[in-house]
């Protein structure tokens, strides 16, 4: 075992101290910097590494078991999200107005199939889908597929495919297949949408 020798006190304003510093025969113990007799220091390196690992060992800990919750949350985040999904899916099929509104937030932004090019707010966004559900003469048939869903606690967002069809008031079929994009904001506890992308997808036998 190395014994400790020649202690001294160096300022560290000193330029003294760098040397000293990158020294292998000196350490700092307690911000004094002292010299070892061999040079190895074992039993005092050792400590420092034990006190190293243990404060390592600590902070993997903390990290593992904060893990189980952020993963409970998200699971959470996207168990609500396809509720949200499956709510606004069910007001279409119901051709419930409120229902299908309830989903999007007051200031929901929107890129929609129909003229204009945008719209924003929900009273604007309203009326497409007044026109949409109208449309039809009968029920409507819609389904989610291929959902993805993505949370960070506060902001998700999530893709599509949707399928809808039904039979419109002239009588005719109606089959369509939607591309959606949309992301959520998490307001008092719920999730509502904020913005929304849908377009349809190219026609292969056109390319």
């Amino acid at each position: 075992m190395s014994t400790i020798s020649n202690t001294v006190a160096i300022p560290a304003n000193d330029p003294r101290r760098n040397l000293v510093v990158a020294n292998p025969d000196f350490f700092s113990l307690n911000g004094t910097f002292a010299r070892s007799t061999s040079g190895t220091l074992d039993a005092y390196r050792g400590e420092r590494r034990l006190k190293r690992a243990l404060m390592i060992g600590v902070a993997i800990a903390m990290m593992i078991a904060a893990s189980p919750i952020r993963v409970s949350a998200r699971t959470s985040d996207t168990a609500e999200i396809k509720a949200l999904e499956q709510r606004l899916i069910d007001g279409m099929k119901a051709k419930d107005f409120m229902q299908i509104m309830s989903c999007y937030s007051d200031d929901v932004f929107a890129y929609d199939v129909v003229p204009p090019r945008e719209y924003v707010g929900a009273a604007a966004f309203q009326k497409p889908w007044n026109g949409f559900l109208d449309m039809f003469k009968g029920p409507i048939n819609a389904e989610v597929n291929d959902l993805v869903i993505n949370s960070d606690g506060n902001i998700a967002y999530s893709r599509s495919v949707q399928h809808v069809s039904g039979t419109t008031n002239e009588g005719k079929p109606f089959d369509a297949t939607f591309r959606i994009t949309d992301v959520y904001r998490k307001s008092q506890g719920k999730w509502v949408i904020v913005q929304e992308h849908i377009s349809v997808p190219p026609d292969a036998a056109r390319w």
